[in-house]
C-alpha cells in the first residue's frame, strides 16, 4: 500500500507546531544567551571584513588570543575616521613581541607582508611613506587589521593595547 502525503493542512500545523518550539526555546534560552554573548550586526555599508553578522562571546575565552582572531573593543584614537568609544570589530594580525615594519607603503609583520597603506593615504592625501616605521609590540599590544582595503586599523593607528579588548567575535554570515 503506498504511502499517502500529509494533507497541505496538517503540513501548516506541523511546520507551525516546529516554529512555536523552536520559538519558545529561543525565548527560554534568551537570559542564559545575553549573559554569554551577543549577535553583533556590521552597520557600515562597507565594513572592515567580509561578514555581516558576529557572534560577540562577552566571556573572554582561556585561550591566548592568536593571529586570525577577530576581536571586538572601543576605538580609542582613531579620529577623524572613528569616534572614541564606538565598537570597532578587527582581526589579530601581530600579537606581543611581534615585530611590525611599514616601509614604503607595505606592512609587514615579523618580515611578512600583509598589507599596504595605499588606500587610506589616497584618501588622506598623504604620501604612503607618511606611516613608515619599525616597532615591536609590548606586552599588552596587538596589531589589528581589516581585510578591506579601505579598513582603518593599526596600518594607521598603531598597536592597541589587549587591556581594552571587550572580547572575541565568531563570524555568523
Amino acid at each position: 500500500m503506498p504511502k499517502q502525503a500529509l494533507p497541505p493542512l496538517k503540513i501548516r500545523l506541523l511546520v507551525s507546531a516546529i516554529g512555536i518550539a523552536v520559538f519558545t526555546a529561543a525565548w527560554a534560552a534568551r537570559p542564559l544567551l545575553q549573559q554569554r554573548g551577543a549577535l553583533l550586526f556590521e552597520a557600515k555599508v562597507q565594513g572592515c571584513l567580509p561578514w555581516q553578522l558576529y557572534w560577540y562571546d562577552k566571556q573572554q575565552e582561556r585561550r591566548p588570543l592568536q593571529r586570525g582572531d577577530i576581536i571586538l573593543f572601543p576605538a580609542r584614537g582613531m579620529a577623524p575616521v572613528i569616534a572614541d568609544g564606538q565598537p570597532i570589530g578587527k582581526m589579530v594580525a601581530g600579537l606581543p613581541g611581534d615585530e611590525v615594519r611599514i616601509a614604503g607603503g607595505n606592512v609587514y609583520i615579523n618580515g611578512r607582508l600583509i598589507a599596504d597603506v595605499r588606500y587610506g593615504a589616497a584618501k588622506l592625501g598623504k604620501p604612503p611613506t607618511f606611516w613608515d616605521k619599525t616597532y615591536r609590540l609590548d606586552r599588552d599590544e596587538v596589531f589589528v587589521f581589516g581585510s578591506e582595503q579601505h579598513s582603518w586599523d593599526s596600518r594607521y593607528w598603531g598597536p592597541y593595547p589587549l587591556s581594552m579588548v571587550r572580547g572575541r567575535l565568531v563570524p555568523v554570515f
